[in-house]
């Protein structure tokens, strides 16, 4: 019984977590755990290493990528290396602990 409760209690959790997550991403939320994986991997990286890692278009990570800067998960970096211009994307605390409970929530579930 007391499983079963837990796992119900996971459930409602990782339900929550993913309603965050989809509110954040606008409707693409298995991209956000997909970017918040490299970067708790990582810590940070290059945007054109992210775009090809997980083959979208430059425009379609700039929007993603600012809207999990808008949620305060990630951090977007300018600079420059010689002089071509480079942009880094690097997990934020917040976006990691966001990542990590997502993940709990979804060990709770699977038991």
């Amino acid at each position: 019984m007391r499983g079963a409760l837990l796992g119900q209690v996971g459930a409602a959790a990782a339900l929550r977590g993913a309603a965050r997550i989809e509110d954040a991403a606008r409707g693409s939320s298995h991209w956000y755990v997909v970017y918040l994986w490299i970067f708790a991997a990582v810590g940070k990286a290059e945007f054109g290493y992210v775009r090809d890692l997980v083959e979208v278009t430059d425009s379609v990570l700039s929007k993603q990528a600012a809207a999990l800067e808008e949620a305060g998960w990630i951090a977007v970096e300018k600079g420059r290396v010689g002089r071509q211009p480079r942009t880094w994307l690097a997990v934020t605390d917040e976006g990691l602990a966001v990542y990590r409970r997502h993940l709990d929530a979804l060990r709770d579930i699977a038991g």
